[in-house]
Parts: structure tokens; C-alpha cells; sequence
């Protein structure tokens, strides 16, 4: 809701299933590929999403920055969310859990954020609610997370620096 590039409610469903099993999500460049990563480790991780919103208020202003700004639209929204459904399995059987962020911008500039968790439609009552992000960073650990939502333009770039030091390795060896 009102992140980034996106204005109003945007839905996407990135189910997978026997056949279907890797979604890749193609588009010219500011279509809004990396914005769309972007909020899935946003509403997952929150400020350990990214390394350069390392401060508490460095945090609040990316936020307020990710607010969807609309010059043709008289009212400006002052919130934003991220809310995110998946399927978890563990010895217990598979289970649904919803995690939204959702943060408004305030009077000093910065961002009131809050993060819900609810499993079958109920807030997770067996981690109190001070630990919830914690219990997400246990089941989908952030370094996992790197693995499975990745962005290509991001891999490009690093192939293309690869094959300059490359080139730059071949030259000194035949100049040698």
C-alpha cells in the first residue's frame, strides 16, 4: 500500500507449485523490479533490510522516503505498508503466517512503524509481540533470504565487474 513506485493497493502472487516452482519477475528498467525485493525484505526484515539504514533514524527517514509521493494527487499519502502471506513447515505441519509493516510519516519527519505478525489469522500468541521480528529472522534468515530474492540487475552488475578484473588480470599477464 503506497510503496515506492507503487500508489494505492497492489497485490501480487508469487505462489509456486509442483510445475511452478521459481518465479522470476522481468520489466524495463524503473518498472519497479528491485522496489517490489525491496518491500519483501522490508516487511520481513525491517531495519536489518538493508546495511545502510544502520541508526534508528536513518531507518525513519528511508521510510518516510518510501512513501508513495504522487505529484498530481492533492492529498499525499502520509502512510505506507508491505504485508506479506506465506506457508511455513515445521514438525507440526505447514503453517500460514502474515507479517505486515506499516509505518506513518509524523510531525518531526520521521516514521511511526509498526510490525504485526498472525499465524491462521491470529496474532502469534506463543512469542510475545516484542520478539516477533526475531521469530521471523528465525524462520527466514536474513542471509537465506539473499538466496531466494535476488535481483539480476544487482547480479549483472557484479558479473560485469567480474569480467572487467578479469580483462584487467589477462592484460597484465600478456603486457608481462
Amino acid at each position: 500500500q503506497n510503496f515506492g513506485t507503487y500508489g494505492g493497493s497492489q497485490t501480487l502472487d508469487l505462489s509456486t507449485n509442483g510445475a511452478r516452482t521459481v518465479i522470476l519477475i522481468g520489466g524495463k528498467n524503473g518498472a519497479g523490479k528491485s522496489t517490489l525485493l525491496e518491500a519483501i525484505r522490508l516487511c520481513l526484515y525491517g531495519q536489518f533490510a538493508s546495511r545502510s539504514t544502520p541508526t534508528r533514524d536513518k531507518y525513519e527517514r528511508y521510510l518516510v522516503e518510501r512513501i508513495h509521493r504522487d505529484p498530481s494527487s492533492p492529498v499525499p499519502p502520509r502512510s505506507a505498508s508491505v504485508e506479506i502471506d506465506f506457508d511455513y513447515g515445521d514438525q507440526d505441519g505447514i503453517k500460514t503466517y502474515k507479517a505486515v509493516r506499516q509505518w506513518e510519516r509524523n510531525v518531526n519527519g520521521g516514521a511511526k512503524e509498526e510490525f504485526l505478525l498472525s499465524c491462521g489469522g491470529s496474532p502469534v500468541a506463543d512469542v510475545d509481540s516484542s520478539h516477533w521480528q526475531d521469530f521471523v529472522q528465525e524462520l527466514i534468515p536474513i542471509g537465506v533470504s539473499d538466496l531466494f530474492f535476488f535481483d539480476g540487475e544487482k547480479v549483472q552488475h557484479l558479473a560485469k565487474d567480474e569480467s572487467r578484473s578479469e580483462e584487467r588480470r589477462v592484460g597484465k599477464e600478456c603486457r608481462s
